[in-house]
């Protein structure tokens, strides 16, 4: 166990709320350019200083040095950052590997997280495409750790991570380097804390020392805590969001019950308060229906239910359902349902079915109504023989239940899903009618796949009405007073100009870009103002070929964070894919923590660039704006970040003119200035108002050009306004 830290050289900042640690990886000491790019993030930064010696290359840097003995790990070196952070009141730690494998300037992203959420352990998470930490344990392993905490854990192995420095001394481990920083995050969560992750970049290093039988080892740990997670004791909660809240405890159980007595029974609830209360039942019931709730989780509840309900757990299925469905976080109401088919008071033909399997496996044969065609012999097998049956009930349940469950789970998972893409808007030719002008492109080129759209899109537009509805409201807006069969034909032609602008961007993928020609007359201005690094916010619409746009920015000097949702019902439209160009292009998903705005505002203000979709608010919060003679919902987050970060906004418009042909331009809406309050508010409706003239401009030139296929001017349901 160490003691307190050695003197420090450098005293924190005023008000620092977390301590940059730079770990030891594989021995070696933390490199010299990462120990400056971590003092470049304006947290205090601390190493291990061994008790043999200290690190030469460091030793003119202003680095908070902690002192390990000789042989001490990663544990030794966080538990002295932990003693250090109690004696300078810093409340929380953020720890990476000095290899230089991730770069410490996103950090920033880290703390900002926990300044949302300081009950919170925040993990990075390699961002889409970047080269993995080599994974130990498999996919059994992962699924092992699902079942112990309720959460997918995929990144948990990053070395990348910040927590409360009271975490260190409250949470308690048994497994060794490296499986227990695996632990950890359990036990953390265990222990109270949410998890939040966060993409983090990864650069190539050289690759540990594989350890004999590390992925053995990492399926024994993760083995354990599962069964751990299974044992109905409780986890000790040490953190709670609620500060007046009373921990369980053998020692003062009546003061624990008395607390939950009250928080359940009698205490309000606030307005936006959203927990389990029996003075609030219509909203606890709500909030059970409405917890975990997409088709993945909605079938493992029904799993669960349908396998427990399966178990001969007499008198005590419902007890049993709400409380591992509570401990793998899914929806204890949707489980609760699945089991009643299981239940003995409906025709019981899951129990029959157990005892009937259990029979065979015991006597080899199955029951028959022979067996039970007397009095006697029924009475023999109610009575007499209760005990066999009940043992053939569980003996039969270990197979019928998992087999039923897993059945179920399909039905219910396939159900879902539809229902959820029904809601969507509607993806015509699906993953077979994609793969057929692939194969096209691939073998004959384009010209062949233009001439198959052309005999389809009739097809769509004249027995497809929802077809014709989701082009509607732009048409007439766009073309006022135009009668039904003019635009019928502007509707054949809109979906005809999508169709060869998804060829084409096919065509990049499969044929290469030197086949494409992208006219982009601008690019060197764009490259002069990304190189001054004072940040870069790019507006890109669903407007000609946006992702071709994105494609052909791949050079400015910097990675491009690109915050885009992915929908799994157009990933086969074509092969051009965003998500592999990973090199260049960061994909930030709206769905994750703040909509990816830590990461968007982390990479402007280290001077990088963000993309963001200017006519979609994925969920955010929207402003109205004047567009096509009628008020629209655009997002105001983009304006905002520019404002706020001291940002150049672009609007970057990419129109199809011919052939493999596009042509790019740009706007430079915003030149870094900011404001602040009131002024900063009406600075970004005015950006808005440059943006959607800008678009108009487009549609004036290319009026076939617009790609979003709903009723854009009330499209309210979708976004929330301010």
């Amino acid at each position: 166990m160490t003691g307190p830290a050695a003197a420090v050289e450098r005293p924190p900042a005023p008000g620092a709320a977390a301590l940059l640690v730079l770990a030891a990886a594989d021995g070696a000491p933390p490199r010299r350019d990462i120990a400056l790019e971590a003092l470049a993030a304006g947290l205090p930064v601390a190493i291990g200083t061994p008790a043999a010696g200290a690190y030469e290359t460091l030793d003119d840097l202003p680095l908070v040095r902690l002192q390990v003995p000789a042989g001490g790990g990663r544990e030794e070196l966080l538990r002295a950052a932990a003693a250090w952070a109690e004696v300078h009141h810093v409340t929380h730690i953020v720890v990476l590997d000095g290899d230089g494998r991730h770069a410490p300037a996103e950090a920033r992203a880290f703390v900002a997280a926990l300044a949302e959420k300081p009950c919170s352990i925040v993990v990075g998470r390699a961002a889409p495409g970047a080269a993995s930490s080599p994974g130990r344990g498999g996919r059994l392993a992962r699924l092992l750790l699902r079942v112990a905490c309720g959460a997918d854990l995929a990144g948990a192995r990053c070395a990348f991570r910040a927590f409360p420095a009271a975490a260190l001394a409250r949470v308690r481990c048994a497994a060794r380097a490296p499986e227990r920083d695996v632990e950890f995050v359990v036990r953390a969560l265990w222990a109270g804390l949410e998890l939040i992750t966060i993409p983090v970049s990864e650069r190539p290093v050289a690759a540990p020392v594989p350890r004999p039988f590390a992925r053995l080892r990492a399926l024994a740990a993760s083995a354990r805590l599962a069964a751990r997670n299974l044992n109905p004791w409780p986890h000790r909660r040490h953190f709670h969001p609620d500060p007046n809240a009373v921990p369980f405890s053998w020692r003062h159980p009546v003061r624990y019950w008395k607390y939950l007595h009250h928080n359940v029974v009698y205490r309000r609830l606030g307005a936006g308060e959203e927990k389990l209360s029996l003075r609030h039942p219509l909203r606890s019931l709500r909030l059970l229906h409405l917890e975990s709730t997409t088709p993945h989780e909605i079938s493992l509840a029904c799993m669960l239910g349908i396998f427990l309900g399966a178990l001969p757990l007499i008198a005590c299925h419902t007890v049993a359902i709400v409380f591992y469905a509570t401990r793998f976080r899914l929806n204890r109401a949707i489980a609760f349902y699945a089991s009643n088919l299981c239940a003995p008071w409906v025709p019981p033909f899951v129990p029959a079915l157990d005892i009937e399997v259990g029979h065979f496996l015991l006597h080899g044969r199955f029951i028959t109504a022979a067996d039970l065609g007397t009095r006697e012999a029924l009475f023999r097998t109610l009575c007499a023989e209760a005990h066999l049956r009940l043992f053939e009930y569980l003996l039969g349940s270990l197979l019928v239940g998992p087999a039923l469950a897993l059945l179920v789970g399909a039905l219910v998972y396939a159900f879902a899903a539809g229902r959820r893409a029904r809601g969507a808007a509607p993806d015509y030719g699906g993953r077979p009618g994609h793969a057929v002008f692939h194969f096209l492109i691939r073998r004959c080129g384009v010209t062949p796949a233009y001439v198959l759209l052309a005999l389809l899109v009739p097809y769509y537009v004249l027995l497809r009405p929802s077809a014709r509805r989701a082009a509607a409201p732009y048409l007439r807006r766009r073309f006022p007073g135009r009668g039904a069969w003019w635009r019928l034909a502007a509707t054949m032609r809109t979906f005809n100009a999508f169709g060869r602008v998804l060829i084409d961007q096919t065509a990049l993928g499969i044929l290469g870009a030197e086949r494409v020609r992208i006219d982009f007359p601008q690019r060197a201005r764009l490259r002069r103002i990304a190189a001054r690094k004072r940040g870069l916010v790019l507006l890109t619409s669903h407007f000609g070929g946006w992702q071709a746009a994105m494609a052909a920015i791949d050079d400015l000097g910097c990675p491009v964070h690109f915050q885009l949702r992915r929908e799994a019902r157009t990933a086969g439209r074509q092969l051009f894919d965003l998500w592999e160009r990973r090199a260049s292009l960061r994909i930030v998903s709206p769905d994750g923590f703040l909509g990816g705005l830590i990461e968007l505002t982390s990479a402007l203000q280290g001077g990088g660039c963000a993309a963001v979709m200017g006519d979609r608010a994925f969920g955010a919060r929207t402003a109205c704006a004047e567009f096509l003679g009628a008020p629209a919902p655009f997002p105001i987050t983009p304006y905002r970040l520019a404002l706020a970060t001291g940002s150049d906004l672009i609007v970057l418009l990419a129109t199809r003119t011919g052939k493999l042909s596009f042509r790019l331009r740009f706007v430079r809406i915003a030149s870094g200035r900011s404001g602040a309050g009131a002024a900063r508010a009406q600075n970004a409706g005015v950006l808005l108002q440059r943006y959607v003239r800008c678009v108009e401009r487009g549609l004036r030139d290319s009026p076939f050009m617009w790609f979003n296929f709903f009723d854009f001017w009330n499209s309210a349901q979708h976004t929330r306004s301010p």
